[in-house]
């Protein structure tokens, strides 16, 4: 049997030591004038519990 078919997903439903940071970072090298805010708008959207650093 496949190591894949075997996986349970597991989603943690609070916060502990052992769940990864919901950070998202984002580095923009240039322009500001030129960044994506707008992807990055959308990333807040989708994840409004998440910190975002830029």
């Amino acid at each position: 049997m496949s190591c894949i078919a075997e996986a349970v997903p597991v989603r943690a439903t609070e916060p502990n030591d052992r769940t990864i940071p919901r950070t998202l970072h984002f580095i923009w090298v240039g322009d500001e004038g030129k960044r994506p805010d707008n992807c990055i708008d959308t990333w807040r959207r989708h994840h409004p519990d998440w910190t975002i650093k830029i």
